[in-house]
């Protein structure tokens, strides 16, 4: 499981807001991750549902 300090969420019907697999250590590569994320097809269930993302910074807990 790769860590991200900012990780794309994706807004599921039904489930709200979900941690997706993307992500990046600064905003910048975040915005990046989310861009390649609404850009492509095959990571979405439905790609002809409306796509929401959004980008959550990762709380530390260490």
């Amino acid at each position: 499981m790769m860590s991200f300090n900012y990780v794309v969420q994706v807004f599921c019907t039904g489930m709200g807001w979900v941690d997706s697999k993307h992500g990046g250590n600064t905003p910048a590569e975040a915005k990046a991750a989310e861009e390649r994320l609404l850009s492509t097809d095959d990571a979405w269930v439905n790609p002809a549902a409306p796509r929401q993302t959004r980008i959550k910074p990762e709380v530390s807990h260490g």
